[in-house]
Parts: C-alpha cells; structure tokens; sequence
C-alpha cells in the first residue's frame, strides 16, 4: 500500500494513493486511521513529507565496498526534524557551506514501539519505506572531525514522496540522478547491515518511535552539487524523491 502526506486547506493530510487518486486518511498511516471520504487527484497534490518523525536516525559507511574492513556494528548519528524537506521542495546552500554533495539513501519508518528487539522480530517493527537524500557538506565534516553540523541545515533531509508497505528493504534497487546524470546504483542487498540488525542493534539503546525515520547510508558514488542542480532519487515501487537546489 502507498501512502502520502499532501498539502490541504492550509493544512496537511495523510491519503492512500489508489489509481490516479488520494483518498484521505485522518491520521498518520502507522498510527489509528480511518478514510474521511476527501478524495484528490495525485497529480493535482501538493505533496509534503510522508512522515512527522520524533527523530531521524542515519546509518553511516553502511554500503560494501566503502570500507575495506568490517565493522563490528553499525555506526550512526542524529538529524533534527527541522532537516526534512518536502518533496518537490530546495535544498537551500547555507552561506557557511562549502561542499554540498547529494547522498541517496532508503529509508525506513519504524510503525510500532520498538525496544530490546530481535533480529528475528526486527521486520515486524518496520511500517514501510520511502527515498531520502542525506545532503551533507564533506569539508565542514572533515573540519569538525563529526558529521553534525555538516548534515543539520535545514533541507537538507528530503524524504518521500510515498510511504510504501509491504516490501522487502533488503532488496530495493536505489538511483541517484543529478540534472539526469545517473551517479549512483545499487540494491539494499549490498548494505554491510541488513535492515533487522539496524533495527535491533538501535533497539538495544533507544526507544523507536511510530514514525521514527532511520535512514540506511548512501552507496559509493556521491557528489557534489550547486545552487542550478536538480537530484532524484529513486527506489523502485516507491516513486522519485526531486530537489532542486539553490542559494540560501
């Protein structure tokens, strides 16, 4: 099932994308719902970010081949929710930046409290995924020696533009594209950790939240990108995440 956030009344709503149509829910799709009986045209939506997380998790050097040694566990950072930026929506070049570079990443949304967890239950906590772009700037990164202030510029988190149920995070074709210049391609099969030891090994140290967003690292293949460029990013069955990207 597809689910989307999109712009309505001054305000927003969840839907189920059926056909060429939204039907509207009124709640978060991995919280209590039910329809409402609005319906809108999917081509006509202004379409927000599928998830209004508690936090926003990234995995790092999570991909085969970025690291020629393995890793014990996975290693991970924290993003504010004021990172999020909407589909459709500018990733905005602060005045501060100096190597703005696009990460294509798959996401996952967690759909149920989630604690002390094991691998062999971690699937069950996942509501479904969505494409997101963990924009980060390498040279404030090496600068600082952490990846904080690199990553925490609002926009620079664009997730969507659906929320999809039902798919198996560990085999998902991913494509970055910048101005329709393919940078990046893999499958979620060549991530280091697959998608339920994230989920258990985080669970172990925090609470995951419904609609907690825990983003899987980028492949090798990132870049840099300027004020002028366009990214997509692309997960099959879930649709194409676009931001273009201009001066702040």
């Amino acid at each position: 099932m597809k689910f989307v956030r999109f712009k309505v009344n001054g305000g927003a709503s969840w839907g189920i994308v059926e056909g060429e149509m939204i039907n509207a829910i009124d709640g978060p799709p991995y919280g209590c719902h039910g329809v409402t009986g609005e319906v809108q045209l999917l081509k006509f939506a202004k379409l927000l970010s599928p998830v209004t997380p508690s936090k926003i998790i990234g995995i790092g050097v999570s991909y085969k081949g970025l690291r020629p040694t393995r890793l014990e566990r996975p290693g991970f950072f924290y993003l504010p929710p004021s990172t999020l930026a909407n589909p459709g929506e500018s990733i905005i070049v602060p005045p501060m930046a100096k190597e703005v570079c696009f990460e294509g990443e798959m996401a996952f949304v967690i759909g149920r409290e989630t604690r002390y967890i094991s691998e062999a239950e971690a699937l069950e906590a996942i509501f479904g995924v969505t494409c997101a772009n963990d924009v980060s700037d390498l040279t404030l990164a090496r600068e600082d020696g952490t990846s904080t202030r690199s990553k925490c510029f609002d926009t620079f988190f664009p997730i969507g533009p659906s929320l999809v149920t039902g798919l198996d995070p560990n085999n998902l074709t991913l494509i970055t594209r910048v101005n329709g210049e393919e940078r990046q391609r893999t499958n979620t099969s060549e991530l280091v950790f697959n998608v339920q030891q994230i989920i258990s090994y985080l669970s172990q140290i925090m609470t995951l939240m419904p609609g907690d967003v825990i983003s899987t690292g980028t492949p090798p293949g990132l870049g840099p990108i300027k004020p002028g460029d366009l990214v997509e990013v692309e997960i099959e069955d879930v649709g194409v995440l676009k931001n273009d990207v201009r001066a702040g």
